[in-house]
């Protein structure tokens, strides 16, 4: 699968973003749209990297950035997405993993109008800091070179009084870097403190929250997976993918708030699984076992099933005991109906909180969730 998208690792190695390659393909093909476009621009937008596409002449190349990815015509193949780098005199395009040198006009006869960007991040300039102490040393190297090529027997016999004089500006200027250095940290450390105050302020975080998409809910309680207290007022919604590094982290979260907070929050985890794809034997195996671990031993062995998965990701953790005909029916059901819900809601990828139907913000960690749940489960705005 790597070979097909080439041209975005070549494209994102060459704008220095690193992206972590197993969790883009496990990403993408969750996707609705699926192999196509769509799903690789949304899915790097899912990982925080700005892209668009658009259509371009052939006689707008100059308005190009230096790198790019477009849509090109080979004789006899499909047209298919390359990077490009422009040259001086020409442009390389990348063909698998060969360099291809061509001029403007071979260019220009496979050119399709389409371009892909992705937009690189703004870099920061790191000053190198000033070395006074070098600075002085070299000085100080320099009149023991003069003084003895040059000097006179005073000058010498002066040396003891010129190394003490050296060594007091040398500590001098030190303790002038020194300080500078530490009232810039102490700048540093109080600005990271109010950030972090800011950003734990409940206020701020509902203000922020309350600005997200909504999530209908459309998803029938008997395809509902619920932990904790089913009766909670506060409920918060988590989609998983198995396979997803993400979804770890984010089910690790959800474990934390769920031993901390079991009385005053239900959670409903959700997969995003399309059942209708059997292509993927190990991934359809591996979603009935957990459905089934939650329908035939209950929520806790639900969790402790989800533990072992994302701790050790080997379905021989799993139970193996076989799954009859008729509950393989609604197990299917249930992730028929929580792809569906999922897909309607334009919700692709995993992991994905949402809190009373409101998108966790992109904005938050995930781990920040858990300081904020006695103050959501506490505000009547965000009770069902």
């Amino acid at each position: 699968m790597t070979k097909e998208y080439n041209y975005v690792y070549q494209y994102l190695e060459k704008e220095g973003i690193c992206i972590d390659k197993n969790e883009f393909e496990i990403q993408i093909q969750s996707h609705p749209q699926y192999p196509y476009l769509l799903a690789i621009t949304d899915t790097l937008s899912f990982f925080n990297i700005q892209n668009g596409v658009i259509r371009a002449e052939f006689s707008e190349i100059e308005l190009l950035p230096h790198n790019f990815a477009v849509l090109l015509k080979e004789e006899g193949k499909e047209s298919q997405f390359y990077f490009i780098k422009k040259n001086k005199r020409n442009y390389t395009y990348y063909r698998d993993n060969t360099t291809v040198e061509i001029s403007e006009k071979q260019l220009k006869s496979l050119w399709c109008n389409t371009v892909f960007l992705i937009e690189k991040p703004e870099s920061t300039n790191k000053e190198k800091p000033c070395k006074p102490c070098l600075f002085v040393s070299l000085l100080f190297l320099i009149e023991i070179c003069y003084a003895l090529l040059y000097g006179s027997t005073s000058i010498l016999y002066s040396f003891e009084s010129l190394f003490l004089l050296v060594l007091i500006l040398l500590t001098g200027m030190s303790w002038v870097s020194m300080k500078s250095f530490f009232i810039k940290y102490q700048v540093m450390q109080d600005s990271l403190l109010k950030s972090n105050q800011f950003i734990d302020h409940y206020e701020t975080f509902k203000s922020v929250l309350l600005l997200s998409e909504k999530v209908k809910q459309s998803l029938p309680s008997s395809s509902v997976l619920a932990l904790g207290n089913r009766n909670a007022k506060l409920k918060i919604t988590l989609i998983v993918n198995p396979f997803s590094a993400k979804s770890r982290n984010a089910h690790f979260v959800m474990e934390q708030i769920l031993e901390n907070y079991h009385d005053l929050v239900c959670v409903e985890v959700r997969f995003h699984f399309n059942h209708a794809d059997y292509g993927y034997k190990k991934s359809k195996t591996v979603h009935e076992q957990l459905v089934y671990l939650y329908l035939s031993e209950g929520p806790q062995a639900f969790i402790t099933g989800l533990y072992n998965w994302f701790t050790y990701t080997d379905e021989r953790k799993l139970p193996t005991t076989p799954i009859t005909r008729e509950n393989e029916i609604v197990i299917k059901e249930i992730l028929s109906k929580q792809f569906t819900c999922n897909i309607e809601n334009h919700l692709f990828f995993a992991p994905i909180f949402s809190i009373n139907q409101y998108l966790y913000p992109k904005q938050y960690d995930y781990k920040k969730l858990i300081n904020f749940i006695e103050e959501l489960s506490d505000d009547p705005e965000f009770h069902n």
